[in-house]
């Protein structure tokens, strides 16, 4: 039985009709697929002399799925880079997820932010950390310690992904300068080089019921300074402690008096 012409056209064109909508229809459930897309965080040097910025790049692993990520509408500052503390070494940062997420959301004022927006339209992008960090109405100089690079909190305004966060020891560096630290009551005070210089030490606490300033002046001379205080009359049992010298003035921590826990 010999089919018409007419027929056979009319065959191709289901054909290609249902060719088109199956299509459209694989191509709308790949669009709607919510894709992983990593996403490498690096610096530009090992090492930052005081007076230095840090270049940060944010590297796209992928730039095949349409997206967008940024800092708006979170509670974050943005990009962070966060204070190692001392006791803590770069490897287990980078081997100990826990304890990584443990510093990131760990109260703390020995942190920077960088506003941020990244997406698809390019495999690189770079920021600049000037080395500070967001006090009250102010900023204060990073102290010198290893810092790392991690994006915690974003928003996608588009894009159906899934943002895979990766560092490693690209994404550490060392912060030469002055560093300091509270041991018990003990005001420790170091430097990555020697120096001389003439400070001051801010004890300050300021809430609905307390105004409190005092300052300690003091000498540095070498690599090395310990200052007990305890021993200072300070007379609120916790205060915040700022570091006040020529190269910028520092936030420490929150000093408590030993008499008074």
């Amino acid at each position: 039985m010999k089919i018409s012409n007419k027929k056979v056209y009319v065959i191709i064109i289901i054909g290609i009709l249902v060719g088109v909508g199956i299509g459209i229809y694989i191509y709308q459930g790949l669009s709607n697929m919510t894709h992983i897309v990593p996403i490498y965080l690096t610096v530009n040097k090992k090492e930052v002399d005081m007076g230095e910025n840090v270049v940060i790049y944010v590297k796209i692993g992928t730039t095949k799925y349409p997206f967008e990520i940024s800092n708006e509408n979170t509670h974050s500052g943005g990009l962070g880079i966060y204070r190692i503390p001392n006791n803590i070494s770069p490897e287990q940062v980078l081997s100990n997820k826990t304890l990584r997420d443990e510093l990131i959301h760990r109260s703390s004022m020995q942190s920077g932010h960088l506003p941020f927006v990244i997406n698809n339209k390019k495999k690189v992008f770079k920021f600049e950390w000037n080395c500070t960090i967001p006090g009250y109405n102010t900023y204060y100089h990073a102290l010198a310690g290893y810092y790392f690079v991690y994006i915690d909190a974003y928003a996608i305004p588009y894009g159906n992904i899934i943002p895979q966060f990766i560092i490693n020891y690209n994404s550490i560096f060392y912060l030469k300068g002055i560093s300091a630290e509270l041991n018990g009551s003990k005001l420790i005070i170091n430097s990555t080089k020697p120096l001389d210089f003439q400070g001051k030490i801010e004890i300050t606490k300021s809430n609905f019921t307390t105004h409190y300033t005092k300052y300690i002046e003091f000498n540095y001379s070498g690599m090395g300074l310990s200052i007990d205080l305890d021993k200072e009359n300070i007379e609120v049992s916790q205060a915040d402690i700022i570091l006040i010298t020529p190269y910028g003035n520092y936030w420490v921590g929150e000093y408590v008096h030993s008499k008074g826990k």
